[in-house]
């Protein structure tokens, strides 16, 4: 009777692993970051719902009727830098972006040497005067 009920027992116990498995990730997909897509079809509602939605359409005679400032540039720029999750600007956050940005051109100048690992990228067979010289500081 017991040579029965080891596999019987072992199929449960699995069974009951997988399940648990289950429900634990399906639980943490729930609460995690929204994916790709899903932050994209949040954006293109909050973009559609947006409260410069119908100024940003109108003419410059209908702006000057309504009483609206001839410079679309906030509106349009309120829609720019929206947050795609929250719908609107995160302007809190800026001070703490400015630093960080300050604190990585403070680290590093293109063209400082640290890293030693200049490359020529020519003309090297050509003689004359050098003219203008460029960098990239995007390029590694």
């Amino acid at each position: 009777m017991n040579k029965k009920l080891l596999p019987l027992c072992s199929i449960i116990l699995i069974g009951l692993f997988f399940a648990f498995t289950f429900l634990y990730n399906h639980q943490k997909d729930k609460n995690s970051e929204p994916i790709n897509n899903e932050i994209v079809k949040l954006h293109e509602k909050n973009l559609l719902n947006s409260p410069f939605t119908k100024t940003l359409k109108l003419t410059k005679e209908e702006r000057k009727s309504a009483g609206l400032p001839p410079n679309k540039y906030f509106e349009e720029e309120y829609e720019l830098t929206m947050n795609p999750i929250t719908g609107r600007p995160t302007f809190e956050n800026l001070a703490e972006i400015r630093e960080f940005i300050k604190v990585q051109a403070l680290n590093r100048t293109p063209g400082d040497g640290m890293d030693n690992d200049w490359v020529s990228r020519g003309p090297d067979n050509v003689g004359g005067r050098t003219r203008a010289i460029m960098f990239d500081p995007n390029d590694t």
